[in-house]
């Protein structure tokens, strides 16, 4: 299993971590975790009390960021983190069981 915790918004993450599934032997689940009203709530609230050394982190620039990104070109899960705490950890689980079925019948042929 990899993680990688990362915006996510250019192409070269996603082939080096292809390529270390691949060399691996691993499948390779991405999950796409997004959460667009607690990042601007985040964003407002740190540009508006603690300035951060970033001076230009803000909803604004996270929407920029995001129109702009290249698009995920792998099997990827699109999972929206912003509800009932227990829901995006069954959702993933889930992908993750079916990944893994998947796999396991693939390998049986």
């Amino acid at each position: 299993m990899v993680v990688l915790e990362r915006t996510g918004t250019r192409a070269y993450p996603f082939a080096d971590i292809t390529q270390l599934a691949t060399t691996l032997g691993q499948t390779l689940a991405v999950i796409n975790c997004w959460c667009p009203d607690v990042a601007r709530d985040r964003l407002d609230a740190d540009h508006r009390g603690h300035p951060h050394p970033a001076g230009s982190r803000t909803f604004s620039l996270y929407q920029q960021l995001e129109q702009s990104a290249d698009p995920i070109t792998v099997p990827a899960l699109r999972l929206r983190t912003d509800t009932a705490a227990d829901e995006p950890l069954d959702v993933a689980l889930g992908y993750l069981e079916q990944l893994d079925t998947l796999r396991s019948e693939a390998a049986a042929r």
